[in-house]
């Protein structure tokens, strides 16, 4: 008896200490268990401790921020939950809204739908949680939040195709919010019908998602951008935005407060004018307008990636960093020069064709064939960049990406771009689909002799070819004959040379060498053989010789070299 009385004393003091447990819980104060519940990923958690005890009940009505994600729940199927989902939204919105102390801040819903097949499945699903979604963006601005983050994804039948099917967010009846400050809708390619007197007058962050206009609307979206309606806007962000009908239709953006501005996968804006005296960012990404006009005395970072435009048209006195990539535009206009430049990165294609063949076409890749159908491409080519480069005269640092051809008769390089007196570093990434070292090698010494007061350089090279290739031309006598080419560079102030992606070819090597040798000043310099086509047995023989300094494998790589120059 002894013993089983020990025993049960041992279960009752666990079960004590288990409820001893419990009750230090709950007997927090009231604004750390608010806490707690803010910290849940989903509000639909924190309504279920409504269950726990009488202590936790109603807690969760004091929860400023409200966060629903339908892909936090498991194995969530839009055809069966999406109008649970709603529901749920709906009745926790309306319950916490009846409790005003303290008041709501922040909202964010996730309502994905894409798990929907069919056209009857779709039908049935996404017509009533459209309408949900329209709901909650009004629940927001009438009861003043100061955040609304809200993402609708929608099936695949609802893409931007004219032959899909379509799906309208009515917003027309929307009232202003003097107290909203941060605003993101990600709409789902839905058809958006903007209000037209809304004001947001403490609005400073707005981002629109994967949003399109009828035509004709396009001035309700200016109008909302518009410092008149969003007084103190500073940062806006512009993604996937469509017409209904491909038409073209000027954007103009006048925002006197905006200070950033992304514009990423916009279609057929026609003339985009930005009027944004305060802004010191811009990024466009690949957008496709008819020409694109920048007024920004301000403006301190540009910006513009694989984009098409007819014209650009800058006036940006101040800007200090530029980035122009693979971009197609007609004529590059740029009032006043562009003094404040220090940094730019651009793409240049290193050769021209003279006489095209029928069968040199025929065998041309894709990348190069806008290259190759212009009528005259010597004045196509480079024309933009050069332009830039000449407006660029306080220019420190140039970063390329060089477009080798498979075939080229003409160094653009060499009688296009201006010198560069002031450029102290230089970052070359260099590819080609076909070992022609030659026409590397042509370019990279033009820009090198252009940039005569050369500190620093970076030269990467990406290779798109079989082993074998490289393997053949690395013994081959012709191999060996072209590096015996003399070579026109001179740099006196280099300090630090990295070099990265040889293949192992002699003409690469005697290359590297004559750059390393070019100089008195060297102080470091790193060499990396590409691993595909190298082994780490031979890549230790193939390093430069350079006196008054020691090469050393680097730690934790196999084909990554240094050489330090000795104190």
């Amino acid at each position: 008896m002894g013993g089983r009385g020990k025993a049960k004393r041992r279960r009752r003091d666990l079960s004590s200490s288990a409820g001893d447990a419990i009750d230090l819980i709950s007997g927090l104060g009231d604004d750390v268990l608010v806490r707690i519940l803010e910290l849940m990923p989903d509000t639909r958690d924190a309504v279920r401790t409504d269950a726990l005890s009488r202590r936790w009940r109603g807690l969760w009505t004091r929860v400023p921020d409200l966060r629903f994600a339908s892909d936090s729940w498991p194995e969530f199927s839009a055809a069966t939950d999406a109008e649970r989902f709603a529901a749920l939204v709906d009745g926790a919105l309306a319950l916490r809204a009846a409790h005003t102390d303290p008041t709501i801040e922040n909202l964010a819903v996730s309502f994905n739908l894409t798990s929907l097949s069919g056209h009857d499945e779709s039908r049935r699903v996404v017509p009533p949680s459209v309408t949900a979604v329209q709901g909650w963006i009004h629940f927001a601005v009438r009861h003043e939040l100061k955040t609304l983050d809200l993402e609708l994804q929608l099936p695949a039948i609802y893409n931007p195709s004219p032959s899909r099917m379509r799906v309208t967010m009515n917003l027309d009846s929307l009232q202003g919010s003097a107290k909203m400050e941060t605003m993101r809708l990600a709409l789902g390619h839905a058809i958006l019908h903007l209000p037209s007197s809304a004001v947001f007058a403490s609005l400073t962050d707005l981002t629109l998602e994967l949003v399109v206009f009828a035509h004709g609307t396009l001035h309700l979206l200016t109008r909302l951008l518009s410092s008149s309606c969003c007084p103190r806007l500073q940062k806006l962000r512009l993604r996937k935005i469509g017409l209904l009908i491909a038409r073209l239709q000027d954007l103009p953006i006048e925002a006197s407060a905006l200070l950033e501005l992304s514009l990423e996968d916009i279609d057929d804006p026609g003339k985009l004018q930005l009027r944004t005296p305060s802004l010191r960012v811009l990024l466009v990404n690949n957008c496709s307008m008819e020409a694109l006009t920048l007024a920004a005395p301000k403006l301190r970072v540009l910006r513009v990636n694989n984009c098409y435009m007819k014209a650009l048209t800058l006036a940006a006195p101040k800007l200090e960093r530029l980035v122009f990539l693979g971009n197609h535009s007609g004529s590059v206009y740029v009032e006043d020069g562009l003094p404040g430049v220090r940094r730019l990165k651009v793409e240049l294609r290193s050769h021209d064709v003279d006489q095209l063949r029928p069968k040199d076409f025929m065998e041309a890749d894709l990348m190069d064939i806008d290259y190759y159908i212009n009528d005259d491409p010597r004045i196509i080519i480079n024309k933009e960049v050069i332009r830039l480069l000449q407006c660029c005269t306080s220019l420190n640092c140039l970063n390329v990406s060089l477009r080798v051809p498979k075939m080229g008769d003409r160094n653009l390089i060499e009688y296009r771009i201006p010198h560069l007196p002031l450029v102290a570093s230089l970052v070359v990434r260099a590819s080609l689909l076909e070992l022609h070292l030659s026409l590397l090698e042509d370019s990279v010494e033009s820009l090198l002799t252009k940039c005569s007061n050369l500190r620093h350089l970076r030269l990467h090279l990406e290779y798109s070819m079989n082993t074998e290739d490289v393997s053949t031309l690395r013994f081959s006598s012709w191999d060996r004959m072209q590096s015996l080419k003399s070579y026109k560079i001179l740099l006196p102030h280099l300090e630090k040379v990295e070099i990265k992606g040889l293949a192992g070819t002699n003409r690469e090597l005697m290359f590297t060498q004559f750059v390393l040798s070019s100089t008195t000043e060297l102080q470091k310099a790193t060499i990396s053989f590409d691993e595909h086509y190298m082994s780490k047995g031979y890549a230790s023989e193939l390093l430069p010789s350079l006196g008054n300094g020691t090469w050393t494998a680097c730690p934790g790589t196999s084909l990554q070299y240094k050489w330090r120059r000795h104190l």
